[in-house]
């Protein structure tokens, strides 16, 4: 597909149909509970879908299918982060079709149906690259799977991720891995670390009980897979939560002097802006972020405990001219999108 101009948010653009598109409906796709991409839009019949399919999954989370190395506060917040995670997913992937610039585009019949299995989740990733740059979307989700303490991961990670690449193989892009394989050992080495991004996103509330160390700290783990002649990047999003007790003693004693700082910060009611960010802080931990990745290489889930990972294809072109509606537009836009009856 040719790349698109994003001088005009509004600007209304002619398709060719590629002669391929049965390739990319023959691309591998996941089932609604194990890796599909979550729907664009949030129908009354979408809703009730994806309200069963959270209730079957949520189950996964209860204290009966806990690990014994997971006490009840830190399995408590484990589920609070998949229940965030998963209504996130669900309105990033409506609000990103809600303001894809392409917005006045008729569907031409030939994708009619590829068009509609990506409105319903049931699109292969190929077919969801290809409905992306069509639609214009800023970012739209590949796949996802929910795995929580490392259960369901197989067969349907691996499923998930060759699917993933098949998709871009077959839109002409490149495969990072792949590129990395032509490299020098230290030039492949350093490339394969800056395709990775790590993030603290938060702990559980242990001090809430009186406790002074968290139990668990979630993090995610960025990972940047390939890209398309477009300009497309398609990114994996790993999240995971790190027990605090399974961390070597030096580094939880570097966890408990940052933890002591954050609650003295809280009692003394100081200004946050005088202080680097405490999430910043436990990523400088010496050695910390080098265990970490150890732990995930190694497939520790009794240290790492593995949430879920999402892929994700955005456009940084489209996401400006997301980004550069007003918000009378978006919220226009929003209105019409959560009133209309069809889609395409």
């Amino acid at each position: 597909m040719s790349e698109h101009t994003h001088s005009n948010v509004e600007q209304e653009q002619s398709y060719e149909i590629p002669p391929f598109l049965d390739v990319y409906r023959d691309n591998p796709r996941g089932l609604p509970d194990t890796w599909g991409a979550v729907p664009l839009v949030n129908t009354r019949p979408i809703l009730e879908q994806q309200q069963a399919i959270d209730t079957k999954l949520r189950k996964l989370f209860r204290k009966k299918q806990r690990p014994k190395y997971v006490n009840n506060l830190l399995g408590d917040y484990i589920e609070t982060v998949h229940l965030a995670r998963a209504q996130h997913r669900l309105m990033r992937n409506r609000d990103s079709f809600a303001y894809r610039a392409n917005y006045k585009a008729s569907v031409p019949f030939e994708l009619l149906d590829v068009a509609s299995a990506a409105i319903d989740g049931s699109a292969s990733p190929a077919e969801l690259l290809y409905m992306r740059q069509f639609w214009r979307m800023p970012s739209v989700e590949l796949g996802s799977l929910t795995h929580p303490y490392g259960k369901r991961m197989k067969p349907h990670l691996e499923d998930m991720r060759d699917a993933v690449d098949g998709a871009i193989n077959l839109h002409g892009g490149t495969l990072y891995e792949t590129e990395a394989e032509r490299m020098n050992p230290r030039d492949k080495s350093d490339f394969l670390e800056s395709l990775v991004e790590y993030e603290v996103k938060g702990t559980d509330e242990s001090v809430v009980h009186g406790e002074s160390q968290p139990h668990g700290i979630h993090m995610t783990r960025k990972s940047r897979i390939g890209s398309l002649p477009d300009g497309t990047e398609v990114v994996e999003r790993s999240s995971f939560i790190i027990r605090c007790e399974a961390l070597p003693d030096a580094l939880q004693r570097a966890v408990q002097s940052i933890q002591d700082e954050r609650m003295y910060r809280v009692r003394e009611s100081a200004s946050e802006e005088d202080f680097t960010p405490w999430t910043e802080e436990m990523m400088r931990i010496p050695g910390f972020l080098k265990h970490v990745a150890g732990l995930l290489s190694n497939d520790d889930h009794e240290a790492a405990i593995p949430v879920s990972t999402t892929v994700v294809a955005m456009h940084a072109g489209d996401l400006d001219a997301y980004e550069s509606l007003d918000s009378d537009t978006k919220q226009k836009r929003m209105l019409e999108h959560a009133q209309s009856k069809s889609f395409i």
